[in-house]
């Protein structure tokens, strides 16, 4: 294993312990990462890092904070709110989450293994709100709209 002289603690250390360097004649820096560290720290200590750093962070808050909801708005879903149908909604989801409802491990119309959705196939009223019959999303999807099938058909 080779040696080198640390320039700071005046060390001799593996070279191991020394950073990179291309300038340098042998390709290290001239003083030890562990030098080297405390050196940093001192420097930042001394020239009011963290005072600057938290100011920094305090004076960008706000755009950061501005660009987040930018950046949320953009890619959220575009699920429309329908106060029809939201009741319905969350009456199946609690209903599963208390046990009156079990979700089945396939679609009744297709068989396919899936997670399937619940299709309130009855209407949204609040006497049909867990009347539903479990469907995949593609069974769903046609079944909701039809003239996707015969789209889909046609191609």
């Amino acid at each position: 294993m080779e040696y080198k002289r640390c320039s700071r603690c005046k060390l001799n250390k593996p070279k191991t312990e020394f950073n990179k360097r291309r300038a340098a004649t042998d390709g290290l820096r001239p003083e030890c990462k562990s030098c080297q560290n405390a050196e940093s720290k001192k420097r930042y200590h001394e020239k009011g890092g963290q005072k600057r750093h938290s100011e920094r962070y305090a004076i960008n808050r706000s755009d950061r904070l501005q660009y987040c909801k930018n950046y949320y708005q953009a890619k959220k879903p575009k699920r429309e709110y329908d106060p029809a149908k939201q009741p319905a909604r969350v009456a199946v989801y609690r209903a599963i989450k208390n046990g009156k409802l079990v979700r089945p491990m396939e679609c009744q119309q297709c068989g396919e293994k899936c997670k399937p959705d619940g299709h309130h196939h009855n209407g949204y009223d609040k006497a049909h709100y867990l009347d539903v019959v479990w469907l995949c999303r593609k069974c769903h999807t046609f079944t909701e709209h039809p003239e996707f099938l015969e789209i889909m058909e046609a191609i």
